[in-house]
């Protein structure tokens, strides 16, 4: 197998910013009645936010709650935001090694992410490593998000490449089911979420860190 280029996840992956997500979402949610919020929110990691919201819809309709998501929304980006400012941006280790890894061997890289653009341009500036992503596709930029593969099927058009030569690194499971929908090589490196007997079928392999992908791509695909 001819491995051409890499496409990454952000949250979960990159940054630890899906644990910070999950306890925000749990945290927003304690005024509105709704049970078991942290479980719906590990249900939605990997989702763009329309897909978030149908999720928490689904849910609260079944616990028979009135949620006004946009709020929801609202005070999540904001505990976020707080987070952030107070504590930094958490960057996942081995980010540096594996991106600088693969420049070196001038290998394209992009980025696939269901977060809306400018909050990744400002993670990847804040963290200093936008020269490394020749492409980023966003959540916003496509149809239909993760776990469908649209965003993996416009990366690999946008670096020119066929999705049978591309890994795809991935933490969630909507991530492998949509790498894996689109035709990539999907290495899942899990985060928030231990990877089930179907995604471990989905996925070509698991890592238990950046520091180990770059191992195995050195010793197996580059």
């Amino acid at each position: 197998m001819k491995i051409v280029a890499v496409v990454f996840d952000m949250d979960g992956v990159l940054f630890d910013t899906e644990r910070i997500g999950v306890q925000c979402w749990t945290e927003a949610a304690e005024p509105t009645g709704l049970q078991n919020a942290r479980e719906i929110a590990r249900m939605c990691i990997g989702r763009t936010i329309p897909g978030t919201k149908e999720v928490f819809m689904e849910e609260a309709a079944k616990q028979g709650v009135a949620l006004d998501f946009e709020k929801l929304h609202e005070d999540c980006a904001r505990l976020i935001l707080e987070k952030e400012e107070r504590d930094g941006l958490p960057v996942k280790p081995g980010v540096h090694e594996i991106l600088e890894y693969l420049y070196e061997r001038k290998i394209p890289v992009a980025l696939a992410t269901s977060s809306k653009k400018d909050i990744v341009l400002s993670h990847l500036e804040k963290t200093g490593i936008t020269k490394y992503f020749r492409k980023i596709v966003t959540g916003d930029m496509v149809s239909h998000g993760k776990p469908a593969p649209d965003i993996y099927i416009k990366a690999c058009e946008e670096l020119e490449a066929a999705p049978e030569n591309v890994i795809a690194i991935e933490d969630s499971f909507n991530g492998i089911r949509s790498a894996s929908a689109a035709g990539l090589h999907p290495i899942m490196v899990p985060d928030q979420l231990q990877p089930t007997e179907e995604i471990l079928l989905l996925a070509e392999t698991k890592c238990d860190s950046l520091l180990e992908v770059r191992k195995l791509l050195q010793e197996k695909y580059l």
